[in-house]
């Protein structure tokens, strides 16, 4: 992955704020580079695993999402998936659901959030049965939404990661190899989707 170099925050803080002192929306390159920026917080991690990258994201995101409205739904997903990393599930909840459906690139992905986090709440507490409950709403949601947009590669991959989070891995696996041989195409992709979900963290 090419590493993209970092510009000081506190420059950035400077040059996107008013004499006011109110904030103000930046370019859309500019906001892609914070983008960028969040993003690396989260491979950091992935490295390092160390919590205060995760921390560090969660502050950088509160601090920029209100500058970069085009990057706003991207910044917030950002942050909730350092709130599941830091198994912080009831924070990351509570975000989402101040969240507006519309504010989401899918129909589905606002109850995607609140029920994955319903569940995983859940799993903490031991309960499987209604770990798995919440689970089954979320893929029969994603499911409809497919039925609607097949090709959508994305939808197809929230499907099978939500299955992986309480179906056995071996299970899901199978279930995708059946589709790559139904659809015939998209071999990257399913290839891809198969060895993240291998690689998944138990």
């Amino acid at each position: 992955m090419k590493v993209i170099q970092r510009l000081s925050f506190f420059v950035l803080v400077l040059l996107n704020f008013t004499c006011n002192g109110q904030p103000k929306m930046i370019s859309i390159n500019d906001c892609k580079t914070l983008y960028n920026q969040a993003n690396n917080k989260i491979n950091e991690y992935y490295v390092t695993k160390n919590d205060s990258c995760l921390n560090q994201l969660i502050k950088f995101t509160d601090e920029n999402s209100s500058i970069c409205s085009e990057y706003k739904i991207k910044l917030t997903e950002l942050k909730l998936t350092a709130f599941m990393l830091l198994h912080d599930y009831k924070k990351a909840y509570g975000v989402v659901n101040l969240l507006s459906i519309n504010d989401f690139s899918k129909s589905y992905k606002k109850n995607l959030y609140l029920k994955t986090f319903k569940a995983l709440a859940f799993e903490v507490e031991g309960n499987t049965h209604r770990r798995d409950s919440c689970f089954n709403e979320v893929v029969t949601e994603i499911e409809s939404y497919i039925l609607e947009h097949p090709s959508d590669k994305e939808a197809n991959a929230d499907l099978f990661f939500t299955k992986a989070r309480y179906i056995n891995v071996e299970i899901v696996i199978k279930e995708i190899e059946l589709l790559q041989e139904k659809k015939g195409v998209d071999v990257d992709f399913f290839e891809g989707l198969k060895e993240t979900i291998k690689n998944l963290p138990e």
